[in-house]
């Protein structure tokens, strides 16, 4: 056998190997992404489950302050804070530490979640196709961008009807606050409840 055929021979073999080897490694690169899609989606639904924790406490805690701040839309001199029969009595003047310290904590979690979900890798293209899951995926996908807008506006509310002087204006602001503030939980127990139908 010549030199020549046997270098043709080795070549032939080598490139067999290689072909052989690509769809090899292309699958063992995205078994890992799998891997590492599931190792972050258990983050993601951790603190995902954290924010809506911290969306119901932030709610309830707003409901009690607005009931002691303006009763049932009341006056000035005759809410639960004038009459001295506020729930929370520390929250009528000032900063309402337990409500900043919901919010605060809502904002870390969901910061967090929404991080950690952005960064997921989606090697299967999960999100992509007809199936129920996809057409899940992409409500939670799309649910988190509104979700978002809706939390970057209640946050500036609460801080705008903190710093008003006139207590009408302060009331009505209080007042939108509110309403936007069970909508941002209702949308994000929406959020909630897709994930849950994807992860289980």
């Amino acid at each position: 056998m010549s030199a020549r055929v046997l270098a043709a021979m080795l070549v032939v073999v080598a490139t067999s190997s290689a072909v052989a080897q690509a769809p090899a490694a292309e699958e063992t690169e995205t078994t890992h992404e799998v891997q590492r899609r599931e190792r972050m989606r258990r983050w993601h639904i951790a603190f995902g489950n954290l924010a809506w924790a911290a969306a119901n406490a932030s709610t309830i805690l707003g409901i009690i302050q607005y009931r002691d701040r303006y009763g049932a839309f009341d006056d000035g001199a005759d809410t639960p804070c004038a009459r001295g029969d506020a729930i929370v009595e520390s929250a009528c003047d000032g900063t309402p530490v337990p409500h900043a310290i919901a919010v605060t904590s809502l904002l870390s979690f969901f910061t967090a979640a929404l991080s950690i979900g952005m960064a997921m890798p989606d090697p299967l293209r999960a999100s992509e196709g007809p199936s129920r899951y996809a057409r899940r995926l992409r409500r939670h996908k799309t649910i988190r961008w509104v979700l978002l807008g809706m939390m970057v506006v209640q946050t500036a509310l609460g801080a705008i009807s903190a710093n008003l002087d006139s207590y009408s204006a302060r009331r009505s602001m209080a007042t939108v606050h509110l309403g936007l503030g069970v909508a941002t939980w209702a949308t994000m127990t929406t959020m909630g409840i897709y994930g849950s139908l994807m992860a289980y």
